[in-house]
């Protein structure tokens, strides 16, 4: 049960911070989004250790095939609600 929860966390922050280094996308101006934007190689190594991090944990907790098959489901939810809600937030000036 809380395998999943961290895979999850871990997931949503692996996606937020490679979303973080995209240039097309509108970005908010929080104190970690600026830190992530100002360091893009950094934060897309950080964005892929943690999305390998979280397929492993899945792996780990549900086997080979069902934990792919739920990473990438996790991963398409996350990743849809992130590109949704993200500009929501973004302080325009």
């Amino acid at each position: 049960m809380y395998l999943l929860l961290i895979a999850i966390v871990v997931l949503l922050f692996g996606f937020y911070a490679l979303y973080n280094t995209s240039q097309k996308a509108v970005l908010s101006q929080s104190v970690v989004s600026k830190w992530l934007q100002r360091n893009r190689s950094f934060t897309r190594v950080i964005g892929i250790v943690c999305l390998l991090l979280a397929f492993t944990l899945l792996v780990f907790a549900q086997g080979v095939g069902a934990g792919t098959l739920t990473g990438f489901i996790f991963l398409m939810t996350i990743g849809c609600l992130v590109i949704l809600l993200s500009p929501l937030t973004s302080n325009k000036n």
